[in-house]
């Protein structure tokens, strides 16, 4: 997940709080719905979501790649 997308000012967020991603606007067609349901279910009690590629899944859980959303957040951001 990336805040200001396709702009130069991108930024690649490792690890967020479901309330730190709602501060941020997301394409409704693209990325929304992604964070949304992922925002949800943190909020609903699971206890963190994961967003990247499939392939990257042990990875995702590891924190070391895609977007980890857990309630104790963090705003990290990974370069490159």
């Amino acid at each position: 997940v990336y805040t200001d997308w396709g702009k130069p000012e991108a930024r690649a967020l490792s690890r967020v709080s479901p309330e730190q991603l709602r501060g941020y606007a997301f394409a409704p067609g693209s990325m929304g719905p992604k964070v949304e349901a992922a925002v949800e279910f943190v909020e609903a009690g699971g206890r963190m979501a994961g967003i990247g590629n499939l392939g990257d899944a042990q990875a995702i859980l590891r924190g070391e790649a895609g977007t980890v959303i857990a309630m104790e957040g963090g705003e990290g951001s990974r370069d490159g």
